[in-house]
């Protein structure tokens, strides 16, 4: 039966006109101990252009990120941590990014972005608090340690809104570079634009941070670190307009040229239904320093990853949605280049997973007293896409995140509505902007069950 793309939209108004007083009480912390919990770390890899086939990393659990720059990592954490996107640069080493997860024992699902400008927040709290950078830093487990201890959501906050200042219009008002919904395209996401025109630097023998055109001669911004630490005035140095239009009209930088061609060739080349065996190969790469060797990663749509070796690989796919594979070759000279394909596995009559493909999330920003705070997943290798929604009750936006299992936008899982028949399931949380009421959380959880449950012949559950 084909989805119905409809139906959520009308489910959640139906929702909303009956329940839309009786909102907000609250409690419920699922969180669990750390140390028997798998953490599922997803978001978006990018430098100006998607970090397309990126290694995502924490510790020693890596994900490798689709043609968009979007990966999923499933690991254990037991402490908040430095991450990092390897990505792939012309013939040399990959171009290495820093980001961080904030570890919440109540919280197995985050959204951690990878870019420019959380790198940069690194580098300076880096160097201004252990004095050292970011990449010498990452080398030594006691300054990564260090780092994280004094680097408090509120030093972090305050180094983001003076970068926030310090670009005037090139930075989106109030965007958080770690934690907000980011899209790798200049055309729709004003962050990524500017990360296209405009590169950050950190001298730290100088103490200084300095912001360059795609000229790069001279730096158009030249600030003192530790004011970008500590809410000092800024507005003498401030990105003006012209020059913010000037960065515009030039070009971002090619992409250097690699002397490895690298083909890679894909059978079954159509979405299969699993369990399905495939074939991949790289007959017919080349380069004029032979011989080549070949690397490859997996990543399953569960975000766990498999490595695996040779000019052909064979393995079974058993699990539906989509599989990231990304090749690396190398040749003789040590030249490297990495390219992938995904592969959309069909889920066929396998037990339905979700969250593999992203979710559409109600924003934090947009949410009022009258608005539903939900967050719909599709099935993991079926037909739906769950769709952006906007309206006065309900607004959804796309992440390539799963939904939060626990909380969202302050707000406590209800439950979920699972609707096979639309290959999509609903998860409900409270809205804390909503006037307490008489309606107790377990009111609550009971009306939204009674609806997904006698309207739309769902599936609820109090937990994921």
């Amino acid at each position: 039966m084909k989805p119905d793309f409809t139906l959520i939209f009308a489910f959640t108004l139906a929702l909303f006109t009956v329940g839309c007083a009786n909102d907000d009480d609250a409690n419920g912390n699922n969180g669990e101990n750390a140390d028997s919990v798998l953490r599922q770390i997803a978001g978006n890899a990018a430098i100006g252009r998607p970090a397309r086939w990126s290694n995502n990393c924490l510790d020693v659990a890596c994900a490798r990120a689709d043609d968009l720059g979007n990966y999923l990592l499933t690991t254990e954490a037991d402490g908040s941590s430095l991450m990092w996107s390897d990505v792939p640069i012309g013939p040399g080493e990959p171009q290495r990014l820093y980001s961080r997860y904030r570890w919440n024992d109540a919280i197995t699902t985050s959204l951690v972005n990878i870019n420019p400008s959380t790198h940069a927040v690194l580098d300076i709290w880096s160097n201004v608090s252990q004095g050292v950078s970011i990449d010498a830093c990452a080398a030594s487990a006691s300054c990564q340690t260090a780092l994280m201890a004094s680097l408090t959501e509120t030093q972090e906050n305050a180094i983001i809104d003076q970068l926030d200042t310090l670009m005037g219009e090139a930075w989106p008002a109030g965007r958080n570079p770690f934690d907000d919904v980011y899209v790798a395209d200049p055309n729709e996401d004003a962050l990524d634009q500017m990360h296209d025109h405009f590169l950050f630097h950190v001298d730290g023998a100088a103490g200084r941070f300095q912001v360059y055109d795609n000229e790069g001669e001279e730096p158009i911004i030249d600030v003192n670190l530790v004011s970008l630490t500590n809410g000092a005035n800024l507005t003498d140095s401030v990105l003006s307009d012209t020059q913010f239009e000037t960065a515009l009209s030039m070009e971002p930088p090619a992409e250097p040229g690699n002397p490895i061609q690298l083909q890679i060739n894909v059978s079954p080349g159509q979405p299969t239904q699993v369990p399905y065996q495939v074939i991949v190969d790289t007959i017919g790469s080349t380069s004029p320093n032979t011989p080549l060797s070949f690397s490859h990663e997996l990543t399953l749509p569960d975000g766990t990853t498999q490595s695996l070796t040779g000019e052909e690989v064979i393995t079974d796919l058993t699990q539906g949605g989509r599989h990231v594979w990304v090749v690396t070759a190398t040749d003789d000279a040590g030249n490297q280049i990495s390219d992938g394909v995904v592969l959309e596995a069909l889920a066929g009559e396998v037990e339905p997973t979700f969250g593999g493909e992203g979710s559409c999330v109600t924003p934090e920003a947009t949410m009022t007293a009258n608005s539903w705070n939900l967050c719909e997943e599709p099935q993991n290798g079926g037909e739906y896409q769950c769709d952006t929604l906007s309206s006065s009750s309900i607004t959804l936006t796309q992440s390539p995140a799963p939904c939060p299992q626990q909380t969202q936008n302050g707000g406590d899982l209800l439950g979920l509505c699972t609707i096979l028949v639309n290959e999509v399931r609903v998860l409900f949380y409270e809205n804390p902007l909503r006037p307490n009421n008489t309606e107790t959380f377990a009111d609550k959880q009971a009306r939204v069950a009674d609806y997904c449950v006698a309207n739309f012949g769902g599936d609820w559950s109090t937990t994921p």
